[in-house]
């Protein structure tokens, strides 16, 4: 896998040196969200956003000072190029495939206050899963049916407060490579037509080439995320169809971006 992945990524055969900077890359990645965390998110947008739990346009502002830090930590990989637009409107609910560690990080650059559903295990890590409280993050234990209809429930209201909420409906990342994407869960689409609210698909291309799923260390690459057209949720009256209509879209478009 290691020797199929430096290929992809244009780096050199040789298994040793692909390693050594994909291993570097990580470093850099995360030395660098250390110091730019603690600026924006835990220097700035952190009080602002706890501030919001009570004052909605605290909440916002911390949101954009949020969104801005993330942006900045991107954009300082020079291993990592992002490409395309996310245009949503006033209130919705996005869906995305899974790629990549990386595919977070991208919305969170692209779209202030945004909400996502999370493995319960992220909230636990010291540092991270603080933030990811203060940003009002979905925590969802694995294997736990409880855990699972309690945060969609959570998403339904943040959608209606006006909050941008995100799921991947695949619940996990794909495999490395994948053309398509894995089988779509129901439960985000019953929530979509619960809250009322246009869905949005958005696609992840090449994400899994520069962060590949079980491995440490981040390849040179370049990406792109985008937003498609909204779906009008209320011309469904079940989350089947919309599940395979949004399922649909996302990979259609993933075929014509590997071309």
């Amino acid at each position: 896998m290691r020797r199929e992945a430096a290929v992809l990524r244009g780096l050199p055969r040789n298994e040793g040196f692909a390693n050594l900077a994909s291993r570097f890359c990580l470093t850099y990645f995360i030395l660098c969200t250390a110091v730019v965390g603690s600026l924006f998110a835990y220097g700035g947008a952190a009080s602002l956003m706890l501030i919001g739990r009570k004052y909605r346009p605290a909440w916002l502002l911390g949101g954009r000072v949020m969104r801005f830090g993330v942006d900045t930590l991107m954009r300082l990989q020079f291993w990592l190029t992002i490409e395309g637009e996310i245009r949503l409107p006033a209130r919705c609910m996005t869906v995305s495939n899974h790629r990549s560690h990386l595919d977070m990080f991208i919305l969170l650059a692209r779209i202030p206050n945004i909400r996502a559903v999370a493995k319960a295990e992220l909230f636990r890590l010291p540092g991270l899963g603080l933030m990811m409280r203060v940003m009002r993050q979905f925590p969802l234990e694995r294997g736990s049916v409880e855990s699972y209809w309690r945060t969609m429930d959570a998403v339904v209201e943040g959608a209606l407060v006006g909050d941008p909420v995100h799921v991947f409906p695949e619940m996990t990342r794909c495999n490395t490579g994948l053309p398509g994407t894995d089988e779509f869960h129901l439960a985000p689409f019953r929530v979509a037509l619960r809250a009322k609210v246009p869905l949005v698909p958005i696609v992840v291309h090449g994400t899994d080439r520069c962060w590949p799923k079980g491995h440490a260390g981040c390849f040179v690459g370049r990406v792109r995320v985008e937003s498609l057209e909204p779906i009008d949720t209320a011309a469904y009256t079940d989350a089947g169809s919309l599940r395979d209509e949004a399922r649909r879209r996302i990979e259609v478009r993933l075929r014509e971006l590997a071309q």
